[in-house]
This record gives structure tokens, C-alpha cells and sequence, in this order.
């Protein structure tokens, strides 16, 4: 930040860019999860989901999956 205030354009474009990537590193797996949710709940399942579930049967790389993409995408 300069003495007026104002953050130079650098540090704007580090600060979004940080943002967005812990956006998709701690929103992807919950919406993931939210949507196995949804899925679950669409076809009328009588069988309860559970979050702990869901994340052990993907895994980790099953959780980031789309993640790695939407990062490729936003900064392309």
C-alpha cells in the first residue's frame, strides 16, 4: 500500500488470485458433497448420505477432481 492508500495493481492481482484459489481448495470439496446431497435426494433414495461417507469412498483426489479443473479455467 502506497501513502495514499491504495494498493498498486500487483497486489491486487496477487490478492484475487489468492482468493480464488483457496476458493476452490476449501469450497470444491463441500460442493462436492452438497451435490452427492442433492443426487441422493432427486431419486428419491431411502438410504442415508453422510458426509463422512461421501468423503472417504471418493477421496481426496475425488474431492478436487473438478477443482483443478475450475482453477485452469479461471486463470486461462
Amino acid at each position: 500500500m502506497n501513502r495514499k492508500g491504495k494498493v498498486a495493481l500487483s497486489g491486487q492481482v496477487m490478492a484475487g488470485a489468492c482468493a480464488g484459489a483457496s476458493n476452490v481448495l476449501l469450497v470444491n470439496p463441500i460442493e462436492v458433497i452438497k451435490i452427492r446431497f442433492q443426487v441422493a435426494g432427486e431419486h428419491g433414495s431411502r438410504r442415508v448420505v453422510k458426509s463422512w461417507n461421501v468423503a472417504r469412498t471418493l477421496g481426496l483426489p475425488g474431492l478436487y477432481r473438478v477443482g483443478l479443473f475450475i482453477l485452469l479455467l479461471c486463470h486461462a
